[in-house]
């Protein structure tokens, strides 16, 4: 899927399971599309309620790395150019 790459973009993830489970389930939809569909959904998918309260607390009392499963694909897509300081 990655090959020798560190990083594979999520929709290259998604593509990679539904070549082996379109054939099996006889879903004559393209691989790639579905890819597409499910990542577009997942961007639209909202935060859990509680999130902010529970980042914002603590954020006051510990250092606080945000971990992710949005890739450089997704957030392109938002008409954002990725990058950190």
């Amino acid at each position: 899927m990655g090959g020798d790459r560190a990083f594979v973009a999520v929709v290259e993830v998604f593509e990679a399971c539904y070549k082996e489970i379109f054939p099996k389930h006889s879903i004559e939809k393209s691989p790639s599309e579905g890819a597409r569909i499910l990542a577009e959904a997942h961007d639209c998918a909202a935060p859990f309620p509680e999130v902010e309260r529970v980042v914002s607390e603590i954020g006051r009392s510990r250092r606080t790395c945000i971990i992710s499963d949005t890739d450089e694909v997704m957030i392109r897509e938002q008409g954002i150019e990725p990058g950190g300081p």
